[in-house]
């Protein structure tokens, strides 16, 4: 049988300030009790994440809590810690053992998450042409993984083959990424590789010998010193064109 002595303290409560998809808990605890030995559990819901943990708390991710202490002779304390987690709303308890003696924590107890702005990311995998797709929500710089109940698109499914949050692109291409978690919608437009363009095995160092190049595709190759190559872009009508290029080099000149 646990003993309640709620006299023994002058505070014991939490505190929770929400912002968005992240809340943050602060535990005040201050007493009079003689050679005090004082330990904290929190117990969190199943979904969330305790993140940036106080005075060594040590999270216990098998049966969601969190344990601070053993404290000696500690007259004040306070801990805290944050929560990020998907939206929804949540309660939260826990109690305080003072020399074996159970206190319940009183105060604030509900956390109500709603959701912060999405981001898209994209890894490649060994294999060139394949690729994993990762959706994450982000407070505070605080990224929490929605992937698992977010649906993805591409704006030309001839170009890449989508299972799931794995893509595999059919050939070198430039398309749009958009991904659907609950009511939200976000975009990101992305670069595929499928092979290396051997550019210099192609004989287009002149304008007569140009490559041919399609819309929303790009090249890759090495860049070489005194090297032109020439491309060409066949239009059926007169339209206006967006060009780019990317380069990892810091000392290439090259010239669009």
């Amino acid at each position: 049988m646990h003993i309640t002595i709620p006299s023994a303290f002058h505070s014991c409560s939490r505190n929770i300030d929400t912002h968005k998809g992240v809340a943050n808990i602060q535990i005040n605890i201050s007493n009079d009790i003689p050679n005090a030995a004082l330990a904290i559990h929190e117990f969190i819901p199943q979904g969330l994440k305790p993140i940036n943990i106080s005075e060594n708390g040590q999270w216990f991710p098998e049966n969601r809590h969190i344990k601070w202490g053993t404290f000696l002779n500690e007259k004040s304390i306070i801990i805290t810690y944050r929560i990020a987690g998907p939206p929804g709303s949540y309660n939260i308890d826990g109690q305080v053992s003072v020399n074996g003696q159970i206190e319940i924590i009183a105060g604030e107890e509900e956390i109500n998450l709603s959701l912060c702005p999405l981001e898209i990311q994209i890894y490649s995998l060994p294999s060139m042409s394949d690729y994993e797709i990762a959706l994450v929500s982000v407070c505070d710089d605080i990224p929490l993984d929605v992937t698992e109940n977010a649906n993805f698109s591409v704006s030309d499914p001839s170009l890449v083959s989508i299972q799931d949050n794995f893509l595999t692109a059919l050939e070198n291409t430039r398309l749009t990424l958009t991904a659907l978690y609950q009511d939200q919608i976000v975009e990101k437009i992305v670069y595929l590789k499928s092979t290396y363009d051997m550019m210099e095995m192609e004989q287009n160092n002149s304008k007569i010998q140009a490559t041919a190049m399609a819309e929303k595709h790009f090249m890759e190759g090495e860049l070489l010193k005194n090297d032109n190559d020439y491309f060409k872009i066949e239009l059926s009508c007169n339209t206006l064109l967006e060009l780019a290029y990317l380069s990892r080099s810091d000392i290439a000149d090259i010239k669009n």
